[in-house]
């Protein structure tokens, strides 16, 4: 989302990351890292309440535990990649060897942290998520743009 001040000037781009996971210690570390001014997180305990969340928030990134208590992360980013133009997934363990990374990357994930985390690998990868998300969004088609596309192809 773009806030813009009374002049009409571009402020900041505000971007939204939902923390899925049992430990709200790790979101209050989130907050912590990521600036509040560009970032709003929020939390969802399990993979129901972050179905329930998503539903209702289009979010740009879902950083997701590996192991949640009623659901795995293969089976988020499954509900991730059926939410039209709908955020992407990170995947978050304490054990994210090459073996995690390789399947998380196959099955569709944008990346995988390591934890605890790392200040400036959280803002690294949940900036490119979040700008990976924005550049695959569908532009929605005006009357200019399908001329424009027409004049070119002929």
């Amino acid at each position: 989302m773009t806030i813009e001040n009374r002049s009409g000037a571009v402020k900041a781009e505000i971007r939204s990351v939902l923390y899925v996971g049992a430990n709200h210690d790790e979101l209050v570390s989130l907050r912590r890292i990521l600036p509040a001014a560009l970032w709003r997180a929020q939390h969802a305990l399990t993979a129901t309440a972050a179905i329930r969340e998503l539903r209702l928030v289009n979010y740009d990134v879902v950083l997701c535990e590996k192991e949640l208590e009623d659901a795995t992360w293969a089976e988020i980013l499954e509900i991730v990649a059926g939410v039209p133009a709908g955020p992407v997934l990170v995947v978050a363990s304490l054990f994210a060897d090459e073996q995690l990374w390789a399947e998380a990357l196959n099955l569709g994930a944008y990346d995988v942290l390591a934890k605890p985390f790392e200040a400036a690998e959280v803002n690294r990868v949940l900036l490119s998520a979040s700008r990976f998300r924005e550049r695959r969004r569908p532009t929605r088609a005006t009357p200019q743009t399908v001329a424009a596309a027409f004049a070119v192809n002929g």
